[in-house]
Order: C-alpha cells, then sequence, then structure tokens
C-alpha cells in the first residue's frame, strides 16, 4: 500500500513491544518501504490531540532530524505543546562537556521545534533508566530508531525506553 499510494510517511500502532516476531515483522518492513515510518507504542485511550508535554531524548547519531522536525511542526501547529530535548551523558562527564552538550541540543532543538524549546544535558550511569524518569513528566516520547549497515532496527536501548516509558511513544525511522 505504502509504495502503490507512494506514502511520505506510514503510521503504525504497536500493542505488543515484547512479541519477537511482531517486531521482526516490522523490521523487515521498515526496510522495505522508502517512505518514513512511525510505530505507536499507546496506552488505551491515547490521544494525539490531548498532548501537551513532548519529550525528545538525543543520542546525536540518528538520521530522523528532519521527520522528527515535521512531527513536531505538525504537533506545535495543532495546539501548544511544551517540548523538551533530553540528552543523556555518562556521570564522568565534565562540567564543560555538559554546557557544551546544553549549547548543541539548544541548537538542534531550535532547528527542529521552533520557539523556545527546553533542553536538559542529564549525567547517569543508567541512560535508559534516565529517559524513563524524565519521560513520567510527558504525554509523548519521541524515540528515533537506530540504523545499521543501512537497515533499521528496534534497538535495546529504544525498546527497553519504550517498554518501560510510562507515556506513549513514538519510534522514528526516516525512510531511504
Amino acid at each position: 500500500v505504502s509504495r502503490a499510494r507512494q506514502c511520505e510517511a506510514v503510521l503504525l500502532g504497536l500493542t505488543r513491544l515484547d512479541d519477537e516476531r511482531t517486531l521482526s515483522e516490522l523490521e523487515r518492513l521498515l526496510n522495505k518501504v522508502d517512505s518514513d515510518v512511525a510505530v505507536l507504542d499507546a496506552p488505551p485511550g491515547f490521544e494525539l490531540t490531548n498532548v501537551t508535554r513532548v519529550l525528545v531524548p538525543v543520542g546525536g547519531r540518528g538520521r530522523q532530524h528532519e521527520l522528527r522536525a515535521r512531527l513536531l511542526g505538525s504537533l506545535r501547529r495543532s495546539g501548544r505543546r511544551d517540548v523538551e530535548f533530553l540528552q543523556v551523558l555518562p556521570e564522568s562527564a565534565s562540567d564543560s562537556e555538559v554546557a557544551l552538550a546544553e549549547r548543541a541540543l539548544l541548537r538542534l532543538a531550535r532547528d527542529e521545534a521552533g520557539g523556545a524549546p527546553r533542553v536538559r544535558v542529564l549525567r547517569s550511569g543508567d541512560g535508559r533508566g534516565a529517559v524513563v524518569e524524565a519521560a513520567r513528566d510527558a504525554d509523548l516520547l519521541l524515540l528515533g530508531l537506530p540504523r545499521a549497515r543501512g537497515k533499521a532496527f528496534f534497538g535495546e536501548f529504544a525498546l527497553g525506553v519504550a517498554r518501560s516509558a510510562p507515556s506513549a511513544t513514538l519510534l522514528l525511522s526516516q525512510g531511504k
């Protein structure tokens, strides 16, 4: 259907992040379609129109910047949204490394979200746990899916966060 309709983006709902067979099929799909793919894992009753707080964890290595920017722009046009970009550094990060990361994250956040997005850089020995804890204050978590050798996949970090986060999670994969 994606090819026949030449879709720019495909949104899929996912109810079982612990089903390896389903994840394997989804990974195959991610790598067959040329379009961007977003996979939503949300609790019952979730309504995108009710989202006011969005958390965007950034690891700095993904290709989802354009897709994420389009999504954030769409969310902002449809209502007031508070967007926070988050980066987790190792506990050993120096104050100057944190300050440098904050400046870079602020530039990225302004490019992608416009307006006055909030940024936060944390030090932690448990990046996954830090993101899950930060997601407690969010209605929607935007996570990029990793790629290796040009192939998208559900990495352990993204799956672990999505499985544990109390908020709805949108997993993003930039098309080919």
